[in-house]
């Protein structure tokens, strides 16, 4: 999940699974209930368990208040879509579809220059559809009109290019960064995107051999830098056999920690965006100069040593 404002509390649920650490939850909790007399907006992108199953410990907390749920009506069974919104359904009257028509973006939040806007799926790409992972949503916070980070969710990197523009600051995913592309169109479509960062959300003990490779060689060629939230065998053998995180930002943060099987590389990633300009916090610049450190062959390892992207980047359109 991502906290989006400090003016008003938007919880965009990326990868929030229904066994999510207890203390994690508590977080995510406190955060809601810090924004209570602002409104908390609950966006759902995805309604598979691995990214909305948490949803719940959410809702029934007591001191939580939510002002608007967006959620999509996919191709999952019926059922579990009236699940969501019976549960939704105890905190606010006010559920919206995630759905945009006519080819024009769906604003979700206006603040100041900034927009968060609904990019896919249409009404036409749910019904058509056979794969919910096709249909989860993309999400663009913007400022002055420009694109300036993305949430792929579960799409193909194929998808997000017919709807993000290019060199956005952080680009979260796809899919635990092994999108579904086939192998020859993953370097062709991070071409046509080349995020400046790219943000993967992945379990260091995940069965699904994520992320992958060839995605995370492309994002280095490309010049982007990977920023995973822990380190896998997929991306680094020899920091997986190391057992060693990286930096333990949960707690500069003060945050709970992860699961105890867990390898922490970036963690948790706080980043500031103020008059278009992009800015990695104190932690995180701490977090990619341990990166630079490392006595490590990888390609992630190699981007950050010859890094020539700042702190702070003007986005400014």
């Amino acid at each position: 999940s991502e906290r989006l404002s400090d003016k008003r509390e938007v919880l965009l649920f990326q990868n929030f699974p229904e066994d999510y650490e207890e203390a994690q939850i508590r977080d995510i909790r406190r955060m809601c209930v810090e924004a209570k007399d602002t409104g908390n907006i609950i966006i759902l992108t995805h309604n598979d368990a691995d990214h909305v199953g948490g949803l719940e410990a959410i809702v029934n907390a007591q001191n939580v208040t939510i002002g608007a749920a967006y959620m999509l009506y996919d191709c999952h069974p019926r059922d579990e879509i009236r699940k969501r919104v019976r549960l939704l359904s105890k905190k606010t009257s006010n559920i919206k579809r995630l759905e945009y028509e006519d080819g024009r973006s769906k604003s979700i939040v206006n603040i100041d220059n900034y927009s968060l806007e609904f990019r896919h799926p249409s009404p036409k790409d749910n019904f058509l559809t056979a794969s919910n992972n096709e249909t989860s949503g993309i999400i663009v916070l913007t400022y002055n009109g420009g694109d300036c980070i993305s949430w792929g969710a579960d799409n193909t990197l194929q998808t997000m290019t017919q709807h993000i523009a290019s060199n956005v600051a952080m680009q979260f995913g796809p899919h635990h960064g092994a999108p579904q592309d086939s192998k020859t169109k993953i370097p062709l479509a991070l071409q046509k995107l080349n995020p400046q960062r790219c943000y993967i959300s992945v379990g260091t003990k995940n069965r699904h051999k994520h992320p992958d490779q060839i995605f995370l060689r492309s994002l280095c060629n490309i010049g982007c830098l990977p920023m995973c939230s822990q380190v896998t065998k997929h991306c680094s053998e020899e920091l997986y056999l190391k057992n060693t995180s990286i930096y333990d930002s949960c707690a500069q943060y003060a945050l709970p920690p992860p699961a105890s099987s867990a390898i922490s590389c970036w963690g948790h990633v706080r980043f500031y965006l103020r008059a278009g300009i992009f800015e990695l916090d104190y932690v995180s610049q701490q977090v990619s100069q341990k990166i630079r450190e490392l006595s490590c062959s990888t390609a992630c390892c190699a981007i950050y040593k010859n890094n020539t992207i700042n702190a702070g980047d003007n986005l400014n359109k």
